[in-house]
């Protein structure tokens, strides 16, 4: 399998797969991020998801699907491991231990969805903020990446200007710094604790999720 992927970069705001159009390369991010949209009828277009360092980008493949109504676009630049679709339909076929994995980890994408949908309900704003910067880097393994609060506020499904005020407030704390279009966490340990509790529970229902029962022999 590994002599058949090819590192990558990948630069912000590259499309990786186009709406409607085949899934010809799987991408696992090794410290950029990846996100999956939708989109409307009148054009506008929506974040859904975001793929880090613990996922893969093309995992439809898995479930018969070769095409989405939406895009795979890279957020925050970095590199990737990248195969061919067809290489990893094979490599599905011919590794129980590894087709195992990757109908768990469809079900992983399944409960971050649930868990998202439950904290864009309950959790006020500044806490989603923090959780959100959180998994940023836990994916890309760094403190400081290029994210624009535009870009944030889709991601949390809210207003710009609560968003803009969320960060506000954890620039004032010293939790983080952000200019021009960057952000720098200064102080991760602070953040965790302005972070609602999704953050743990989906890192603990991850890990719970993987090992439920020991995957399959190769």
């Amino acid at each position: 399998m590994s002599s058949s992927l090819k590192t990558i970069e990948l630069k912000a705001k590259q499309i990786l797969v186009d709406s409607g159009e085949p899934i010809r390369y799987v991408y696992f991010p090794l410290d950029c991020m990846i996100s999956t949209t939708t989109l409307m009828r009148d054009g506008s277009e929506v974040e859904v998801g975001t793929i880090g360092s613990n996922g893969m980008a093309g995992v439809q493949l898995i479930l018969g699907i070769d095409r989405v109504p939406g895009k795979l676009i890279c957020q925050i630049g970095g590199h990737a491991l990248r195969g061919t679709a067809d290489d990893f339909k094979k490599w599905c076929s011919s590794s129980p231990r590894f087709d195992a994995a990757m109908h768990r980890y469809c079900q992983a994408i399944v409960n971050a969805l649930q868990q998202s949908i439950a904290c864009n309900a309950l959790h006020a704003v500044t806490a989603r903020c923090a959780r959100w910067l959180l998994l940023t880097q836990d994916s890309v393994h760094r403190s400081e990446f290029s994210l624009t609060q535009e870009f944030l506020a889709m991601m949390l499904g809210a207003a710009r200007p609560s968003v803009t005020e969320a960060a506000l407030e954890l620039k004032e704390t010293g939790l983080i710094d952000y200019h021009r279009g960057s952000i720098r966490i200064l102080d991760r340990h602070k953040l965790e604790a302005a972070s609602c509790e999704c953050y743990f529970l989906e890192k603990e229902r991850l890990a719970e999720l993987f090992s439920q029962t020991s995957l399959p022999a190769r």
